[in-house]
């Protein structure tokens, strides 16, 4: 095999069926094969992953099956990148799809640009029937303007993301405590491992192309209010440990509580009264109320219950 430029890194946990979706768009990229390597790294499944990566393995050479058997999104991640043989690790997720031109394009980036990090957006994609009030933005990652070279307050998206391998070395890759754990949500390490970079490697370029995106799954479970409640909640969680804030003074149990409550009650004031009397042009439905305004308030539960937590310990 000629020299690889890009190694993309798919990592799974019992996601057989999303994964087949997934290698099915990477299978038939517009790119020459010899450009790139695709890695699936089972993260400790127990159903047939194996079975739908052999199937792909046995059609195409330049793809590897890799096990990972700590669990852990962060250390499927870093075996992921420690097994590349490529000068760029590209990392999606099992249930995303890709573009036909999604490597053809990150090779044109690495020519023209030659950043040490760079993505572009993700956008969503549905396999069950979208609720009416449901915006594609609730699903949409994505940052504004052309493309451009990021800011140290701009940060790219963990399921489309191409960092140079001999950079991956140098910072020992990303956090295990932070992101997915099996089931268990988790998020933040992509975010942790670009501060990282903005802090010890201010020189190297992080770059964003908006027309490097891919689709990613909006399952009919994530457009439900029990998870998204929890998602937003965890979100923030996790982006307190990232950011550490360590200036911050101490709160006391009892102030977590009192803040944590008046929100509960601003919620409990704000939703009914939002609901009737909202702004029907902004908010056709009154679930974009609860999405857009209301969530916002479950964020910052999230981030006062995260700093009560972390400075308990």
């Amino acid at each position: 095999m000629d020299h690889i430029l890009i190694s993309v890194i798919v990592c799974t946990h019992n996601r057989s069926a999303l994964l087949s979706d997934c290698l099915t768009s990477l299978v038939k990229q517009d790119a020459q094969k010899h450009f790139y390597e695709i890695l699936i790294i089972d993260n400790k499944s127990t159903d047939d992953t194996v079975v739908v990566a052999q199937k792909f393995i046995s059609k195409s050479e330049n793809i590897r099956l890799i096990h990972e058997n700590k669990l852990g999104l962060g250390n499927a991640r870093n075996r992921g990148w420690k097994k590349a043989k490529g000068d760029y690790v590209a990392y999606t997720d099992d249930d995303c799809k890709l573009p036909q031109e999604w490597i053809s394009n990150a090779i044109k980036i690495i020519n023209n640009i030659r950043p040490a990090v760079f993505g572009g957006p993700v956008r969503p994609f549905y396999n069950s029937k979208k609720p009416k009030w449901y915006r594609d933005q609730y699903g949409s990652l994505m940052l504004n303007g052309p493309s451009r070279e990021l800011k140290d307050n701009e940060f790219l998206f963990g399921g489309n993301i191409f960092i140079k391998k001999n950079l991956m070395e140098k910072l020992g890759g990303f956090s295990t405590a932070l992101g997915m754990i099996g089931k268990q949500l988790g998020y933040g390490e992509e975010t942790a491992l670009l501060r990282r970079i903005y802090n010890e490697f201010p020189e190297d370029r992080i770059y964003y192309d908006p027309q490097l995106y891919v689709l990613h799954l909006v399952r009919e479970k994530k457009m439900k209010w029990p998870w998204i409640v929890r998602h937003r909640f965890v979100t923030r969680r996790y982006a307190y440990r990232v950011q550490a804030e360590k200036k911050n003074a101490q709160l006391s149990q009892a102030q977590c509580i009192l803040k944590i409550l008046y929100i509960l009650c601003l919620i409990f004031i704000e939703m009914p009264v939002g609901i009737v009397k909202r702004d029907f042009e902004r908010y056709p439905c009154y679930q974009n109320f609860l999405f857009e305004h209301i969530m916002s308030r479950v964020d910052r539960i999230g981030w006062i219950y995260e700093r009560c937590r972390t400075q308990s310990l």
